[in-house]
């Protein structure tokens, strides 16, 4: 049991459990009471949990995984799982008031969240949310009717029955699962 209080404390669980209230409280706040806000908030309700999921991505301290002799790639994705489960409870009041757009909310939390554990395995823990904003913003800037070639930039502001966009997502969630459990230690290679 003091490893794992431990483990919580190294990634700063209370801070982000803390901004995850935080980000709950924003998106139940934006979807209620902002008219037509829906495709808005089903990108940044997302954005928001895994940017702040990604900093329990990696410790402080960057030479602690190569230095014991634990398995840590069963700790990595526990440790996912349970962020996983924290960025969907996140976005849970969000779902609840913006309930036409749920598909959408949970396809870009998929796939903001493969998007940042990607980013923490290439550029660290504390850039793991630069990953996911920049698709959210390139997606932005394409927007939905962009030119064919530029169609898969757009998948977070598609509608939450798009199919491409939704394939997009589950490949990017599965990808970054499974670069970040088996070279997490590239995440914490940061200074």
């Amino acid at each position: 049991m003091r490893l794992l209080t431990l483990h919580v404390r190294g990634r700063r669980g209370g801070p982000i459990a803390g901004a995850l209230l935080g980000v709950a409280s924003a998106g139940w706040v934006i979807a209620a009471y902002v008219p037509d806000a829906g495709m808005l908030v089903a990108v940044l309700a997302p954005l928001a949990a895994v940017s702040v999921i990604g900093f329990a991505l990696g410790g402080d301290d960057p030479t602690l995984e190569g230095t014991t002799p634990q398995w840590w790639e069963r700790w990595r994705a526990i440790e996912l799982a349970v962020c996983a489960g924290f960025a969907v409870a996140a976005v849970a009041p969000t779902l609840l008031e913006a309930d036409q757009h749920a598909t959408a909310i949970l396809r870009n939390l998929a796939g903001f969240g493969g998007l940042t554990a990607l980013g923490a395995t290439v550029l660290g823990a504390r850039l793991a949310w630069v990953a996911p904003a920049a698709s959210a913003l390139l997606g932005g800037a394409v927007g939905p009717r962009g030119e064919h070639w530029l169609a898969p930039l757009a998948w977070p502001g598609l509608a939450g029955d798009s199919d491409s966009a939704l394939t997009l997502a589950a490949a990017l969630a599965v990808a970054g699962a499974g670069l970040y459990t088996w070279c997490g230690r590239l995440a914490l290679s940061e200074s």
